[in-house]
């Protein structure tokens, strides 16, 4: 299969997806569903676009050298797993923030000032999302520890 026919199919993926949680989005109460179906809106124009990019595309696309980097996507997984077991033993923001910096660090080999910088931002982001704006939960027994004292 082509890269560009992989492109395509991962977008097709993703807008059924999107269009999934817009679709379960629907029936929650009040303000509840506004940031699943933003965020389902945003994946199919994200999705849109890679269409389009793929359809316009004037050459093929350069085919990856190793089919399945083996060694990257096992690192991938036990980086995952790292963050599930950290978001359910002690924070989800702590677990967010050394994922993205581990995942920088290791798999895309960037330096640790700019892998700080946007695990920094984007869990900041993440922190006035959920707790600030919408006041949704998020897994903390650092959070109930703190709160004993």
């Amino acid at each position: 299969m082509s890269a560009s026919n992989i492109d395509r199919l991962v977008a097709v993926a993703l807008i059924l997806v999107g269009a999934t949680a817009i679709y379960l989005s629907q029936g929650f109460r009040g303000d509840a569903g506004f940031f699943p179906t933003a965020m389902g809106c945003l994946l199919i124009v994200a999705s849109l676009v890679l269409i389009a990019q793929t359809v316009l595309r004037k050459s093929a696309p350069a085919e990856p050298d190793d089919a399945f980097e083996g060694k990257r996507f096992l690192t991938w997984i036990g980086l995952a797993l790292l963050l599930f077991m950290i978001v359910w033993q002690v924070d989800f923001y702590l677990g967010v923030f050394g994922f993205i910096v581990a995942s920088y660090l290791i798999l895309a080999k960037k330096g640790v000032v700019f892998s700080v910088t946007l695990a920094a931002i984007f869990t900041i982001i993440l922190f006035v999302g959920f707790d600030l704006l919408l006041n949704v939960p998020t897994p903390s027994r650092l959070q109930a520890f703190f709160n004993t004292f």
